[in-house]
């Protein structure tokens, strides 16, 4: 081997562990050699394959958008690699907006796992639009109000002509509503929610409602925990109880309610008693009680001479006289014909004795005028007691006020007398 020969030798040499370094030892620092620094199709090439080393490893991080302007095989091929993941990427966007028709035939395996997952995709999209075209379904020929509401954001979701109707709006104006919007007290509809969450269910729960002109009407509402299209909602079923809650609202108070002068009847009323007696007896320390009873005088006389309508109207007039005297919390009943008792919670004999007195002169005070024209004097008699000791009954209560009672007749009608243990044999 001559001179030149093995000079030729030692600069491939130079060259190969340049460009290896440079290129394949991602740690190398070193400086390019003296030698080849002067040589200008060197630098040329050394340039060119940064370019392209720089160029592929922005395509190895994802950016898209550099730009590659060398010729040649590698480079061909790297740019027409960063054409296909360009049109990967649109394929890709184009599939989250619903388009499953795209399909990869440049990538090998890849490809085939691309088009697995497409495919599977589109199946799963074709069974959810037919679940919820079937969920839709199912709410819209429901043979009572339904409504499907966001578990997330408690807006209406979907709803049927039925419970679009109960919100006085259409099905498409109800879209997108908050449902919290339809509940009288937005209160009730957390309490739903609270147990929602406790339970996955409500039942049969009466609750008041409102619709958009602001109606007000009981609903029984029940409720269960569901999914639509992928999101929790609430499946909410209401009807519209107001004529029932109306009609047994007025059997309640037809059981509860003397007919005639509208204040409790005797049997409504001794349940009262009873109720707050029992609650006397766990407090009594400090909770006081007393018992009122009371009599027109002369009713007899009074239906006698003016018949029964104004006798009637006698005892209508009467209770309201009572009322405007007594406390929202006081109990007032017609125990009899023309007897009347009232239960004072909270109120002691003297203080007790201090309303009976007020309600004997609202008796006498004012001016009592039948619709005949006559003008009736009205006066009323009232015994007042209050318990002794733990150990009597409320009927021991009762009879003490009764004693009380005929002793305000025996003194003269038209006055208040307190039973105290003096009357003792009176009550036996």
């Amino acid at each position: 081997m001559d001179e030149w020969d093995v000079e030729k030798g030692e600069w491939l040499d130079l060259v190969v562990k340049t460009l290896r370094r440079a290129f394949f030892e991602t740690k190398a620092t070193e400086a390019m050699p003296p030698e080849l620094q002067a040589h200008e199709e060197f630098q040329r090439l050394y340039r060119d394959l940064q370019t392209i080393c720089h160029f592929a490893t922005s395509l190895a991080g994802g950016e898209l958008s550099e730009s590659l302007r060398l010729r040649g095989s590698l480079a061909g091929s790297l740019k027409m690699l960063q054409g296909n993941l360009r049109h990967l990427t649109w394929q890709t966007q184009m599939i989250a907006k619903g388009d499953f028709s795209q399909r990869v035939d440049f990538m090998g395996a890849f490809s085939q796992a691309f088009n697995s997952m497409v495919e599977a995709l589109a199946q799963s999209q074709k069974a959810l639009r037919e679940s919820r075209q079937q969920y839709r379904h199912m709410v819209a020929v429901a043979p009572f109000p339904l409504v499907v509401t966001s578990m997330i954001d408690h807006r209406i979701i979907f709803i049927n002509d039925k419970a679009a109707q109960l919100y006085g709006v259409t099905a498409e104006e109800a879209i997108g509503k908050n449902a919290r919007d339809y509940y009288r007290e937005s209160a009730d509809m957390q309490l739903i929610l609270e147990e929602l969450a406790l339970h996955g269910a409500v039942e049969n729960r009466i609750i008041q409602m409102r619709n958009d002109r602001d109606e007000v009407y009981f609903g029984l509402l029940s409720a269960v925990v569901s999914t639509f299209a992928g999101e929790p909602v609430r499946l909410v079923a209401i009807n519209d109880i107001t004529a029932r809650h109306k009609m047994e609202n007025e059997l309640r108070r037809m059981a509860t309610t003397d007919e005639l002068t509208g204040c409790f009847n005797r049997r409504y009323f001794m349940e009262l008693a009873e109720q707050t007696w029992q609650t006397w007896q766990t407090q009594r320390a400090d909770f006081s009680l007393a018992l009122l009873m009371l009599d027109l005088d002369h009713f007899k006389s009074i239906n006698d001479r003016f018949g029964h309508a104004g006798g009637d109207q006698v005892l209508r007039t009467a209770c309201q006289r009572l009322r405007s005297v007594l406390r929202d919390g006081d109990i007032l009943g017609r125990i009899g014909g023309e007897e009347f008792a009232v239960l004072l919670p909270g109120c002691g004999r003297d203080g007790a004795w201090m309303v009976a007195e007020r309600l004997r002169r609202a008796m006498v005070e004012g001016e009592m005028v039948l619709e005949s024209g006559e003008r009736p004097v009205v006066t009323v008699s009232v015994g007042v007691a209050v318990p002794e000791d733990a150990g009597q009954t409320f009927s021991d209560l009762l009879r003490c006020a009764d004693v009380a009672l005929y002793r305000a007749k025996d003194r003269g009608r038209n006055c208040v007398q307190v039973w105290s243990p003096a009357h003792s044999d009176d009550a036996q």
